[in-house]
Parts: C-alpha cells; structure tokens; sequence
C-alpha cells in the first residue's frame, strides 16, 4: 500500500511490485503517480513496460520518446 508521502522513487517500488504481480494497471497507475511528482526516464521506461504488457502500444511509444528525451 502506497504512503501519502512517498517519494516518486518510493513509488516508483511500489508499481514494480504490482508489475512483477503481474497487476499491470495498477502499475500503470503508480507510475503516473511517480511521473506527475518527478517525470524521469526510468518512471517513463517502467510504464511504458507495463503498457506493452497489456498491448497498449501507442502508451508504450510515447513512453519511450519521453524516456529518451530524459537520457
């Protein structure tokens, strides 16, 4: 269960729990939550994975232009 205040780096842990839980949307969520306090290229990468796992593409590409941007 995710703290009401977290670090977006905390958060960040909490989505790749879900992910590797294979809870895919709610990762999703976490990282969004992440990406809105600190948009960083790992947060963009995560998400853009968890995406991909459920065949939203088009999220997945436009996650992984802004991870690039962040490089």
């Amino acid at each position: 269960m995710v703290k009401r205040d977290c670090t977006a780096e905390e958060i960040k842990e909490y989505a790749n729990e879900e992910f590797y839980l294979g809870d895919y949307k709610v990762a999703i969520a976490l990282y969004t939550k992440a990406i809105e306090m600190e948009s960083r290229a790992v947060y963009h990468g995560n998400r853009a994975a968890a995406f991909m796992m459920l065949g939203l593409y088009r999220g997945a590409i436009v996650d992984c232009h802004r991870a690039f941007e962040h490089r």
